[in-house]
């Protein structure tokens, strides 16, 4: 069985959406806008996923649907349970072009 990619908004920069390696897999359909504003004149609830870099907007964002997802570069501990509490689904950090692959030790 096949599984479907899965919608996202990416909210913010088109180098952001470019750079990030979810471009590259076929497990994502990614729509990109460069702000909040734009993005809620979109159905937010149809796609699976919103991906916003910070909070500002998400609370807007939430409201109309969406089902966010922060896009983090280091997410502390403390910083990503606050990010929760304002209602968003996860708070990650998408892997980008340049990123330096965890070594493993053998």
């Amino acid at each position: 069985m096949t599984a479907s990619p899965r919608s996202v908004v990416w909210i913010g920069r088109p180098e952001g959406v470019a750079a990030s390696k979810l471009v590259a897999s076929p497990f994502f359909d990614i729509a990109w806008c460069p702000t909040v504003a734009e993005a809620l004149r979109l159905p937010l609830a149809a796609f699976d996923g919103v991906i916003l870099p910070g909070r500002r907007g998400a609370e807007r964002l939430i409201a109309n649907g969406a089902r966010i997802v922060i896009n983090e570069r280091d997410p502390d501990p403390e910083r990503m349970q606050e990010i929760l509490r304002t209602g968003a689904t996860a708070v990650t950090a998408i892997p980008m072009e340049g990123d330096k692959a965890e070594e493993t030790p053998p």
